[in-house]
């Protein structure tokens, strides 16, 4: 299991994700960072292996740390509703497919990926399909670097 701090976020990372596994997780690194009193949120997607008020992690974390409450996270049910209305869009289809394409042209190519570093100051951000905000920094890359693309 991979843990990284970021600022006031715990993001963790696990091969298995059966609920007792991943509080067994969030138990280690409420230790590791001494934080038992610190942590007052968590936030998950629908899945019941996470949000289960009976089993899931949700309830398993509030069990041990009742300041720990509990939000639903839309984050991916947006991300998915963006998608969906984006197919009925041939403008936006036709531009983001074309993004896509630009990513997989750079990126099969380790020699043309090269190239591009060299050319642009900052990389080409991946393109998550149920992750917006990665395509949301796609557009703005691409957009703020229009010019060393086209010349490119």
């Amino acid at each position: 299991m991979r843990c990284a701090r970021t600022g006031t976020y715990i993001l963790l990372i696990s091969a298995d994700k059966t609920a007792a596994s991943l509080f067994n997780h969030v138990n280690q690194v409420v230790e590791k960072f001494k934080i038992e009193r610190k942590l007052v949120a968590q936030t998950y997607d629908g899945a019941a292996v996470m949000s289960g008020h009976l089993n899931g992690l949700q309830s398993k974390v509030l069990e041990k740390y009742p300041k720990a409450m509990f939000t639903h996270c839309y984050a991916h049910v947006i991300n998915l509703i963006l998608q969906q209305s984006l197919e009925c869009n041939k403008e936006l289809k036709i531009f983001f497919r074309g993004l896509n394409s630009l990513l997989v042209f750079f990126s099969h190519s380790p020699k043309r990926l090269k190239a591009l570093s060299e050319f642009m100051t900052k990389k080409l951000p991946t393109l998550g399909t149920t992750h917006w905000n990665f395509t949301s920094r796609l557009v703005h890359t691409v957009h703020n670097h229009r010019t060393s693309l086209i010349d490119f």
